[in-house]
């Protein structure tokens, strides 16, 4: 269910003020409130994992310990300066995720395509941009998946019932495939 609320959150001409919109008209403050709440906690989830592994990525000192105990010492551990940072980028008043929700342009109300609109704001909302693209590229129905799935049910029969998975899948992918004429 997060999914579908984040997908709205990040579209920009939307973000929390439809919710604010229409779930105030049913006095639905307490669900208000959730959404933000876990949209929040989805973010923290990409923060952590996207500040260590950037941090990580971008240090240049080794944690191998060194031949010199004394110098190991003295020196933090990659995963506490990222922590570190997490935090102080979390208690900034002006984080990425605060700078999004204030961040208004009437032209954004019109936006028919959003992951155009983060392509374009990437560098100035990356963890954002990173859970938009995650979530906006999830298919909006699952009919397809579902018809998959039904045709695989007459590929697996009694007698074909110890199939691999992987030949399964490599059988309903072609299969596919020859009925749209990619191959």
């Amino acid at each position: 269910m997060i999914f579908y609320r984040a997908a709205i959150i990040l579209h920009p001409g939307c973000k929390f003020e439809y919710f604010e919109d229409k779930w105030s008209k049913y006095d639905h403050k307490n669900w208000i409130k959730r959404c933000k709440e876990d949209f929040r906690k989805l973010y923290d989830e990409y923060t952590l994992q996207f500040a260590t592994k950037e941090y990580l990525d971008t240090t240049e000192e080794s944690d191998e310990p060194s031949a010199n105990p004394y110098l190991e010492f003295n020196k933090l551990s990659a995963e506490h300066r990222a922590k570190k940072r997490r935090r102080i980028s979390h208690y900034s008043p002006d984080t990425e995720f605060d700078r999004y929700t204030k961040y208004f342009n009437h032209r954004d109300e019109k936006i028919k395509d959003p992951l155009e609109w983060w392509r374009r704001h990437e560098s100035d909302f990356p963890i954002l941009a990173r859970i938009a693209f995650d979530i906006l590229s999830i298919p909006g129905m699952s009919a397809e998946v579902e018809r998959v799935f039904s045709q695989a049910k007459k590929l697996i029969t009694d007698e074909r019932n110890s199939l691999l998975p992987a030949t399964v899948q490599a059988c309903e992918c072609q299969k596919h495939w020859m009925m749209n004429g990619t191959v």
